[in-house]
């Protein structure tokens, strides 16, 4: 008689859950060990049944992934009804080569396992934490043996420490998984100490996690003092810069390492001597003399050293509130001081590893990324928004974190988006807390990441890596306990191996906005929206450019030829003197609203116009924060090929200078932009500060764009001689970008808008025209490489492409194709392929493909055959067929070896 399920599996399932003996935690006493110590390995029983229970209780020990046991520990507990008991044995840990171990515990009874429970342990090498990939920062971009790589990487917090669900075994399995799915940087909000140490077993833990990453080849990124306040008394601050010292002087030597030192920044005044003097402290830096704050503030009873912190309450938060400036000022004054102890502390021990801390996406009270990054390598925000508002604030929002000009690279640190029904609208979901579909959340991992790489960025992380395992908290790329991956890591895993083999560089660019720094001071989000409204529309122009900003102004000099600066008003004498030198030596400098307040909020600097722009001001119509009445806008002759408009010019102006010609006016004759020759340069001043008026919202889901303001801009790049990528249509929802690369250029192109365009992309590579013509799909990007010989190397597109007039690529879906020997894509013999949203895909061949495509995963390092799929041959052209369930996986094509480094 043939025994059927409910024999062999449900009954016996019954009956042993009524026994009601189970094992429920293993653990050891560290998570790291060196040679010779002893590992104290604990398991926890319970027993909910009703009787005694005497059973034996197995400890296996192996190397992990080998089958012969290297220690076989046994012991008896007896254990009483509805009770606990432990059973515990010693290991002692003896040299050996391997790094982790795998300790299995196994209730036995009758003879028979009835219940099984596994963890692990590291055991701490010198050699594992040097072990290569080389990992530097240099340049605006991370490099692993010596080559550029933009990186991908995922957000872990402090449950990997605290929650019995995890130990080493299930983070060597996640970090392991996490490299095999090209997400190289695996980050962990560490929790931080009470004092300027840690207890011995979280020291181990961090051994432990620190090492398995070396050992597997990612990059660790240390969350060290997580969400902590920043104004601190001194002696607080000292005891994080020990600590932050401590770990420095623990994991210096590892290989491939990133000090993180606070995201969630907190910036909480509270009442002690220590922050008033260092208010003080700040205002002697400021003002230097009494004298100069009791005019700024018109109290003449101050004196520096005995001034009260003001009551954020008691200030009017107008423009002209010189105490709201300064409180402002000080709280990033005091997030400064933060960052640089810590980084000074850091330095005293290791000079090599970057260090980066995470701001919000928004400046605000004081936590305002521009002002305060001084000592971080790596400018890096959090970002998360409303649905479709998200992707359309996302460029410009990420460009004004760009320092590259300041060797500070730009990453994502979070994103990401819940898929779980409970955070639907109607059952309460809010903010950036409401459920996305899972089309919408592919979109996301599909669009930010070209975007960071295509504006400069050098990496993104996702927030995070795995739903939590004691609670509901949908966040992550797998699903909780079983460890499945959802399909948001395999679009992720496709941004990984694609953008991972273009090896971004820097280069200068000839076009640079500047960030008006004194006028954001005094949580100004007015000034902070003109500046990302700017940031928009100069995106909109398809130039390649920089950020620089007024409060870290150098010389601008070439290739920068052109500069921007919207909406400044309150501008430092020092920042001036760097654009009045800037446009003496021949540069094009574009300037809208006013110029004429110093950096103290008084109207004091009206010469300014005179110099750099040859006109006064005959009439003040609003100050920055007011409201100017609308005036008809037009352009001052036929020959200015500038739109009319209804704009709001903040002041009436006349011409002074011989050399100044207007280029628009009011409809009765008033001037509002001119054009002024000053040295070998120019100067484009408009007294309508449109920026500040034109607000980048998308929560409508559509791109906002001013034509007049855009046609401005490009009025000042024609100026310059400057050509943008020359691409049709030219519509503000197509954006296009160039990055080069080390071996020549990649070209990207994102159509945000809800219908597809054909477009036609010209672009020269030395004396080659590279003509680009495919179907734009919406929300879809199109990104193509070529080395510096117009070799093609990297293609994606989501239709047919063609180069030149020759059709090199066809699909009907999204789909990318890299050259991994870097021949041409014609004729490489090794391909990585992407079907990603493609089933049916075709390229051009100049040399015949006789290989199969081989669809596969990397398993534990392994390369996993999936499905070999014929190729097929029509014409000069190489053919498959995908089967739909296989398009978000890997494939490979000749002799490829697919590979991140």
């Amino acid at each position: 008689r043939v025994r059927g399920f409910t024999e062999c599996v449900f009954l016996p399932l019954v009956r042993r859950m009524l026994d009601g003996i189970f094992l429920c935690e293993l653990r050891t006493d560290f998570a790291c060990y060196r040679i010779g110590e002893r590992a104290r390995i604990t398991a926890l029983i319970h027993n909910v049944g009703e009787r005694k229970w005497r059973i034996q209780v197995k400890f296996i020990v192996r190397a992990w992934r080998k089958r012969k046991p290297i220690a076989i520990h046994t012991t008896v507990v007896h254990i009483a009804p509805r009770d606990f008991a432990t059973a515990e044995v010693e290991h002692k840990v003896t040299m050996n080569d391997d790094v982790l171990y795998h300790v299995t515990a196994q209730l036995i009874r009758d003879g028979k396992v009835i219940d099984q429970c596994e963890t692990g342990f590291v055991v701490w090498s010198e050699r594992v934490l040097t072990l290569p990939p080389k990992f530097a920062y240099r340049n605006n971009y991370f490099h692993l043996n010596g080559k550029p790589i933009f990186l991908l990487g995922t957000d872990t917090y402090s449950n990997l420490f605290t929650s019995p669900s995890h130990n080493p075994l299930t983070w060597a399995r996640m970090i392991e998984k996490a490299r095999d799915f090209g997400v190289l940087v695996v980050e962990t909000l560490q929790p931080a100490p009470r004092t300027d140490n840690w207890d011995e077993r979280m020291w181990r833990n961090l051994d432990a996690f620190i090492l398995l990453n070396q050992w597997l080849g990612t990059i660790y990124m240390a969350g060290l003092l997580i969400g902590h306040n920043v104004i601190l008394t001194d002696a607080d601050l000292a005891r994080q810069a020990r600590y932050c010292r401590r770990v420095a002087q623990r994991y210096k030597d590892a290989s491939r390492l990133i000090y993180y030192l606070n995201g969630d920044y907190r910036l909480q005044l509270f009442n002690h001597s220590d922050i008033t003097t260092a208010f003080n402290r700040f205002l002697r830096e400021r003002y230097r003399m009494d004298d100069a704050l009791r005019e700024a503030w018109g109290d003449a009873t101050l004196r520096i050293g005995d001034v009260a912190i003001p009551k954020l309450h008691e200030l009017k938060r107008t423009f002209d509130d010189v105490r709201m400036v300064d409180l402002s000022l000080f709280k990033c004054w005091m997030l400064r001081r933060w960052n640089e102890a810590l980084v000074r502390a850091i330095r005293e021990v290791d000079s090599v590893h970057p260090i980066t801390c995470e701001y919000y996406r928004t400046p605000f009270g004081g936590i305002d990324i521009v002002a305060t990054i001084d000592g971080l390598n790596v400018a890096n925000i959090g970002y998360f928004d409303l649905p479709r508002r998200d992707l359309i604030r996302f460029p410009a929002v990420f460009k004004f974190t760009d320092m590259r000009m300041r060797g500070k690279s730009l990453n994502i640190g979070e994103f990401g988006v819940k898929t779980h029904p409970a955070w639907a609208l109607e059952r309460g979901g809010r903010g950036y807390h409401i459920k996305r579909t899972e089309a919408e959340q592919r979109t996301l991992f599909i669009l930010l990441p070209h975007y960071a790489f295509a504006l400069g960025g050098s990496k993104v992380q996702n927030w995070c890596w795995q739903d939590d395992y004691d609670r509901v908290f949908p966040w992550g790329l797998n699903y909780p306990c079983d460890d499945v991956e959802k399909d948001a890591l395999k679009v992720y895993r496709c941004m990984g191996y694609l953008l991972g083999q273009l090896e971004p560089v820097w280069r200068a660019p000839q076009v640079v906005l500047i960030t008006p720094d004194s006028h954001r001071a005094g949580q100004s989000l007015a000034s902070y929206e003109a500046t990302v409204t700017a940031l928009h529309h100069l995106i909109c122009t398809h130039i390649d450019f920089a950020v620089v900003n007024e409060c870290a102004l150098v010389k601008l000099k070439p290739p920068v030829k052109v500069a921007f600066l919207p909406a400044p008003f309150a501008l430092s004498d020092h920042a001036f003197a760097k654009l009045q030198r800037f446009v003496e030596e021949g540069g094009v400098l574009y300037i809208s609203g006013d110029f004429s307040w110093d950096e103290f909020r008084r109207r004091s600097r009206e010469g300014r116009l005179h110099r750099l722009a040859g006109v006064e001001c005959i009439k003040l119509l609003a100050v920055p924060d007011g409201n100017a009445p609308k005036r008809k806008v037009v352009p001052a002759s036929d020959a200015v090929l500038l739109p009319a408009y209804e704009g709001n010019p903040c002041m009436r102006i006349r011409v002074v200078d011989d050399a100044t010609s207007i280029i628009q006016r009011t409809e009765d004759g008033e001037p509002v932009t001119i054009v002024h020759r000053f040295g070998r340069g120019r100067v484009i001043f408009t007294t309508d500060a449109w920026e500040m008026r034109i607000i980048v919202d998308g929560s409508d889901g559509v791109m906002p764009y001013f034509g007049a303001g855009g046609a401005l801009y490009r009025y000042a790049l024609r100026l310059a001689g400057i050509a943008p990528i020359d691409v049709h249509p030219d519509i503000p929802a197509i954006h296009t970008f160039t990055q080069p690369t080390r071996f020549g250029i990649a070209i990207v192109a994102i159509n945000m808008d809800s219908r597809a365009h054909q477009i036609r992309l010209r672009h020269k590579i030395g004396t080659r025209t590279i003509v680009i013509e495919t179907t734009l799909a919406p929300e879809r990007p199109v990104l193509v490489a070529f080395d510096n010989g117009a070799s093609l190397r990297c293609i994606e597109a989501t239709n047919s492409i063609r180069i030149n007039g020759v059709e090199v690529a066809n699909g009907d879906g999204l789909f990318a194709i890299a050259s991994l020997d870097r021949a041409d894509i014609s004729h490489s013999r090794s391909l990585l392929i992407l079907p990603m949203e493609c089933t049916r895909l075709s390229i051009h061949r100049t040399a015949p493909i006789k290989s199969p495509l081989i669809i596969g995963e990397l398993r534990n390092g392994r390369w996993h055959v999936l499905e070999r799929i014929e190729t097929l041959t029509h014409g000069d052209y190489a053919k498959w067929d995908i089967p739909s369930d296989l398009t978000m996986e890997l494939g490979r094509c000749g002799i490829a070896q697919v590979r991140l480094w």
